[in-house]
C-alpha cells in the first residue's frame, strides 16, 4: 500500500511564498527585513506579508495598516468588554457580601434576642418556683426548729421556751 507522506509547514509556507512572488509586485519601498538581507520585497494583496518574510515566518512591516489597526482596534474593544465584566462581576460580587454581611447581623441580633428572652424565662421559672416553695411553706409551717424538736418536746422537758430564763 503507497502512503502519501504529509507536507511540512515549511514547505506549504514556501508554496505559498511561491504563489505571493508569481501574483505580487515589487515593493517600492522594502521591508526593513528584505532591506537588511539585500533582496528584493514582492508584496501582494493575498497576504499582509510580503513574499520573504511569508517564506521564512518572518514579521513584515508591510502589513496593511488598515488590517493591523482593525486587528489592534478589536483586541482593543475586547480587553475592555473584559474589564467590564470583571469590574460588574466585583460590584455583585461587593454587593452580595455587603448583604451577606447583614444577614450576619441580623442572624446575631435574634440569637442575642432568643438568649435573653430564655434567660428572663428562666429567671421567671425561678421565681415562681420559689414563690411556690414560700407559698407551701406558708400552707403548712413546720413546727420542727433548728434542732428538730418542736414545742411540745420543750413542753416534756418542763420548759415553757427553749431559752432558760434567770429564774429557773
Amino acid at each position: 500500500m503507497h502512503r502519501s507522506r504529509a507536507v511540512s509547514s515549511s514547505q506549504r509556507r514556501h508554496r505559498f511564498a511561491d504563489r505571493l512572488l508569481a501574483k505580487g509586485t515589487l515593493a517600492t519601498h522594502p521591508c526593513s527585513s528584505c532591506n537588511s538581507f539585500n533582496v528584493s520585497c514582492t508584496t501582494s494583496n493575498l497576504s499582509d506579508r510580503c513574499e520573504q518574510c511569508s517564506r521564512y515566518n518572518r514579521s513584515c512591516e508591510l502589513a496593511a495598516p488598515d488590517t493591523e489597526l482593525d486587528r489592534l482596534e478589536k483586541k482593543d474593544q475586547e480587553l475592555d468588554e473584559e474589564i467590564l465584566q470583571l469590574n460588574k462581576q466585583a460590584f455583585e460580587a461587593s454587593a452580595k457580601v455587603l448583604r451577606l454581611k447583614k444577614q450576619k447581623q441580623l442572624i446575631r441580633q435574634r440569637m442575642r434576642a432568643l438568649v435573653d428572652r430564655e434567660a428572663r424565662n428562666i429567671a421567671e421559672l425561678e421565681i415562681d418556683e420559689l414563690m411556690a416553695e414560700v407559698a407551701d411553706s406558708l400552707e403548712s409551717p413546720d413546727l420542727t426548729g433548728f434542732s428538730g424538736f418542736s414545742q411540745v418536746s420543750w413542753d416534756d422537758l418542763g420548759r415553757i421556751s427553749p431559752v432558760p430564763s434567770g429564774s429557773g
